[in-house]
């Protein structure tokens, strides 16, 4: 009985497999082309996200990688796709096929496509060569600047206990860059800084450029002329300190007049939040606990891209293998409420958990659920044990991090602190 079971699993998984590659093969083909007039989303399967713009009959795209739904029984895919304009965003599979359809342009109803428009929602926000806090700031943005977002990254940051992505954005001066998506609002008069934890800056001390490049500036204000930049490491001696204290992009610091010590002699203001006290790395604070006792597992895959029969897929969580396999305890990162606990599609039997942050926790492919649903929990409490339902290829907990049931995905590696 044990060993027909197993053959049965096995046709089933191997069955799938098919299945998955016959849908991705002509996805991954050098001629891929649009069928049907579609909106593009930045995100997959949230059909009220952003639009990105609109896709045509007969356009002819690259696919950059898919992505699963495993909250339904039946798979489902979207494709992240690259027009020959550079617009990027997901469409279902329906919508691509192999060969040219060659449509009419007659039949084709065109239109005038005009992205969303957005605000900065704080005093100053900086537009950045890459999406990271660290790299070099090109621009300084006001608040209720105007801008529109072309792309976001497709890795998620944690700044200043808030999570977000990082927007590639545009505006009528035709200024582009990188900012943190959070400091972006609908509408304007919106503001989004709080009143964080200060950090006082000291006549005399010295320190360390924390930034790829810092620019320095004539006044203690972003917006004004430059007069230079430094090197990341660069050493440098507080001179002056401004007494008023500023927000940027969550930290909260003041100006301070600089002088850096070596050649070449440079002086002027910076930010005092983009100076440190060492050339060592600074770690970012976790905000959870392990979903695994320290010891009792190893991650097996990854968030993000990786390929699953040759092909690019994105996997939206994290894979930890239990040493005990099926006798593994699975513990709530953090307190919160559950908020779904029963077998979920392909997730199989699946805990999810909201928390006083604003985001949720999935704890998949679960052998043995704990708890209920409407139950509190705490941080460490025992919720169920490792298992392999739902699709799955072995016993592991599939650990995901979301800014709601169903909504946008983050990397479980910026909250967790993995051994």
């Amino acid at each position: 009985m044990l060993i027909r079971t197993k053959i049965k699993s096995f046709l089933h998984l191997f069955s799938f497999a098919i299945f998955l590659v016959a849908i991705t093969t002509s996805a991954q083909s050098k001629s891929l082309y649009v069928n049907h007039k579609y909106k593009l989303h930045a995100f997959a399967f949230l059909p009220k996200s952003d639009i990105t713009g609109i896709v045509y009959p007969n356009e002819k795209v690259k696919v950059l990688y898919y992505e699963e739904d495993l909250s339904r029984k039946k798979t489902t895919i979207q494709f992240k796709i690259k027009t020959r304009s550079g617009l990027e965003g997901f469409i279902p599979s329906k919508y691509l096929q192999k060969k040219h359809p060659r449509v009419p342009k007659s039949k084709i109803a065109y239109e005038r496509f005009t992205a969303k428009n957005y605000y900065v929602a704080a005093s100053v926000l900086n537009v950045r060569k890459k999406p990271s806090l660290t790299a070099e700031i090109l621009y300084s943005l006001p608040q209720d600047h105007k801008v529109n977002i072309l792309k976001y990254s497709s890795k998620d940051d944690f700044i200043a206990g808030h999570t977000a992505k990082w927007a590639y954005i545009s505006d009528h001066k035709k200024v582009r860059g990188w900012v943190f998506s959070y400091y972006l609002a609908s509408s304007p008069k919106h503001d989004v800084e709080k009143e964080d934890k200060k950090q006082k800056q000291k006549k005399g001390e010295e320190k360390f450029v924390k930034l790829d490049k810092l620019t320095l500036y004539q006044l203690p204000i972003a917006l004004s002329q430059q007069q230079g930049k430094l090197k990341k490491n660069a050493k440098v001696k507080i001179v002056k300190v401004n007494p008023r204290y500023e927000t940027l992009e969550g930290i909260r610091s003041q100006w301070v007049y600089i002088e850096r010590i070596g050649k070449p002699k440079q002086k002027g203001w910076v930010f005092g939040g983009f100076l440190k006290d060492s050339k060592k790395k600074q770690k970012k604070d976790k905000v959870f606990g392990l979903p695994i006792k320290k010891g009792q597992f190893k991650v097996t895959s990854k968030y993000g891209m990786r390929y699953l029969f040759k092909k690019r897929k994105f996997h939206t969580g994290l894979d930890l293998y239990g040493f005990k396999r099926q006798q593994t305890f699975i513990y709530a990162v953090a307190d919160g409420k559950v908020i779904v606990c029963r077998r979920v599609g392909n997730y199989g039997k699946l805990t999810v958990i909201q928390h006083d942050n604003g985001l949720v926790t999935y704890y998949a492919h679960q052998s043995v659920l704990f708890i209920r649903e409407g139950a509190i929990v705490e941080k460490g409490e025992s919720i169920g044990k490792v298992g392999s339902t739902g699709k799955s290829t072995g016993p592991h907990l599939h650990f995901e991090v979301r800014n709601g049931y169903g909504k946008k995905h983050f990397n479980p590696q910026t909250f967790l602190k993995i051994p």
